[in-house]
C-alpha cells in the first residue's frame, strides 16, 4: 500500500517535470485563447492526497468560458476507525467548470494579470486499497461534488488555483469493521498549479 509520503514525492517529481518542460514554451505571451491546461494539485480536505489534471476548453468566449477537466488523484482516507489514515483511494474524476475570464490591475503588480473565478460540478470513481482489500477487488469508491474555484494566471500561461467544494461520497459495499454508508458528506480543498497552452 502506497503511503501519502510516497505519493507526495511522486507528485512533486511530476510537478518539477511539468514546470521544467514548460519553461521553453513560456517565452511567448499567453492569451485567453489557450485551449488546454495541465495541472497538479494537493487535496487538503477530509481526505489527503494529490492529483494530475488535463483541462480542455469546450467554449471560449470573450468573458465566459466552459472547461472540462479530467483528473487522476491518489488520496488517503480514514475508513476503518483507526487513528491514522488507513485506506488509499485511486480516483478518476471529471469536472465541468463555468468561469468568467478577466484581468485586474491589483493582481498585475504581483505578476498575475489574469484571473478566472468559476463554479464547478464533478463526479468520480475510485479503486480502494485497505488492509482488508486491494485495488483489484471491491469495494469501489464514488463521489459527486460541486463548488467554486479561482485561478490566477501569469502572462506566460502559468497559473495558481484553489477550489472549495463538497458533495457526497460512498463505497459500493462495506469494508470489514465499517458500514457501506459510513462515507457521506465530504469537504474538498484543492490547491494547485496549472500551465495553459
Amino acid at each position: 500500500m502506497h503511503t501519502p509520503q510516497k505519493i507526495a514525492k511522486i507528485l512533486g517529481l511530476l510537478l518539477m517535470l511539468a514546470i521544467g518542460s514548460s519553461v521553453g514554451l513560456s517565452a511567448r505571451e499567453w492569451d485567453s485563447s489557450s485551449r488546454f491546461a495541465l495541472g497538479i494539485y494537493a487535496n487538503t480536505g477530509a481526505s489527503m492526497g494529490g492529483g494530475l489534471e488535463l483541462g480542455i476548453s469546450l467554449y471560449q468566449g470573450q468573458v465566459v468560458q466552459l472547461r472540462n477537466t479530467l483528473s487522476l488523484e491518489s488520496k488517503a482516507a480514514k475508513l476503518l476507525q483507526d487513528e491514522s489514515f488507513d485506506t488509499n483511494i485511486l480516483g478518476f474524476y471529471e469536472k465541468l467548470s463555468l468561469g468568467i475570464f478577466g484581468g485586474g490591475g491589483i493582481s498585475s503588480y504581483i505578476g498575475l494579470p489574469y484571473f478566472r473565478p468559476y463554479l464547478f460540478v464533478g463526479a468520480g470513481f475510485g479503486l480502494v486499497s485497505a488492509r482488508t482489500s486491494s485495488f483489484a477487488q471491491a469495494p469501489y469508491y464514488w463521489e459527486v461534488s460541486g463548488g467554486l474555484g479561482h485561478e490566477f494566471i501569469s502572462k506566460s500561461g502559468h497559473g495558481a488555483f484553489f477550489e472549495l467544494g463538497g458533495g457526497v461520497a460512498r463505497l459500493t459495499q462495506a469494508l470489514l469493521e465499517q458500514r457501506a454508508d459510513a462515507l457521506g458528506g465530504m469537504f474538498k480543498v484543492l490547491l494547485g498549479y496549472r500551465y495553459f497552452f
